[in-house]
């Protein structure tokens, strides 16, 4: 456990968990600096930390509450095959998951991308995943469901971009559904399978 790699107060740029940095994002930045040092300083650790957001823009700029490359070992981006408003074909998804950003509002993937190469540290993706149509956590019409061709452009980033590493959130939960063993989404579970290997 002492070489565990540790994604605390993750989706810290949403307001869904009580961790939330948003209203406070000094205060998030103190909290992590203070678990990071103390974790670090027992003997025999070699923890790694992933600062990890959810992809997308949520009103403000999460890098307010950015600790400092000192205290982080990855740069992680959450990312879910879904376009919050409305039903789009899968590559106008893909594209906003991309380009949820701009000068102003930084959220999408090439943003998070950017930035972590800004503090040289790697990119990680610690969860990404399929969304059923009608998931709650897409606004209910808003999830891509069966997209073969989400999991070929995620492939293709990790590859491309040099992405350390990446997880496949393969569970069910009450906001929304992403398993790929359970035959929900057979023709995106068979190119992940060529792709990345086993669905299990």
């Amino acid at each position: 456990m002492s070489k565990a790699v540790l994604r605390i107060g993750w989706e810290l740029n949403g307001t869904w968990f009580k961790w939330s940095a948003k209203p406070n994002p000094a205060n998030y930045m103190t909290y992590w600096r203070h678990i990071v040092t103390a974790m670090r300083s027992v003997r025999g650790a070699h923890f790694k930390f992933v600062w990890s957001v959810s992809n997308g823009y949520y009103g403000w700029d999460p890098r307010s509450a950015y600790p400092g490359r000192r205290y982080v070992d990855y740069i992680g981006d959450g990312l879910y095959d879904a376009w919050y408003q409305h039903r789009a074909t899968p590559q106008q998804r893909w594209n906003f998951l991309l380009h949820t950003n701009n000068a102003t509002n930084p959220g999408g993937l090439e943003f998070w991308t950017a930035f972590a190469a800004s503090q040289r540290r790697p990119l990680v993706l610690p969860e990404w995943g399929l969304v059923n149509p009608n998931a709650p956590m897409a606004g209910g019409s808003g999830g891509g469901g069966d997209d073969p061709y989400f999991i070929r452009q995620v492939h293709n980033w990790v590859q491309t971009k040099s992405v350390a590493w990446e997880l496949y959130f393969n569970s069910d939960a009450p906001d929304g559904k992403h398993r790929l063993d359970n035959g929900q989404f057979p023709a995106a579970a068979s190119t992940y399978r060529a792709l990345f290997g086993s669905t299990h």
